[in-house]
């Protein structure tokens, strides 16, 4: 008992001195580095991502779905995602991203899966605010319901396509 009590010691001072140094070894190698700046201040997540015919050069195209909160919505603070974005996903050229304000707006996976038509009995579908942004060979912009007509739409242009 006595001899099983100073393995079990001598094991427990080991692995503390194994576990200390690596620490050690971890802020030598990795020293502590600030913080990166974020370009935007507004919090977002993207909660989808695919490509479409990704091999096919002329007709390849992205798709992204982001989430941002509600309080956030503003034209300001779409140009800054929407850059952020075409910046994370410089190709294919053509980009799609859907901005949606509430998990109701976003498919589930079993959704998508089933594929899904539109009911036009259903409730309103614009009850909360959304944008869609497009970069193609013809340029970038991007349509968003404004805060007092959700229903409406506002287009902005970003760029125009270089002759």
């Amino acid at each position: 008992m006595k001899d099983n009590s100073r393995k079990f010691n001598f094991l427990a001072a080991w692995l503390t001195v194994v576990a200390v140094s690596m620490g050690l070894h971890a802020q030598i190698v990795r020293p502590l580095e600030k913080p990166r700046k974020i370009d935007s201040k507004t919090r977002y997540a993207i909660v989808g991502n695919w490509l479409d015919d990704e091999k096919a050069q002329l007709t390849a195209s992205r798709h992204v779905e982001i989430l941002i909160d509600e309080k956030d919505f503003s034209e300001a603070n779409l140009r800054s995602i929407l850059g952020l974005v075409s910046k994370r996903f410089p190709s294919p050229k053509l980009l799609f991203v859907d901005v949606s304000t509430s998990l109701d707006q976003i498919l589930t996976p079993e959704e998508r899966d089933e594929g899904v038509t539109s009911d036009m009995d259903g409730p309103p579908v614009k009850q909360h605010l959304w944008a869609i942004y497009v970069r193609s060979t013809e340029g970038e912009y991007f349509r968003y319901s404004p805060l007092d007509d959700r229903s409406g739409n506002k287009r902005v242009q970003l760029t125009v396509p270089r002759k």
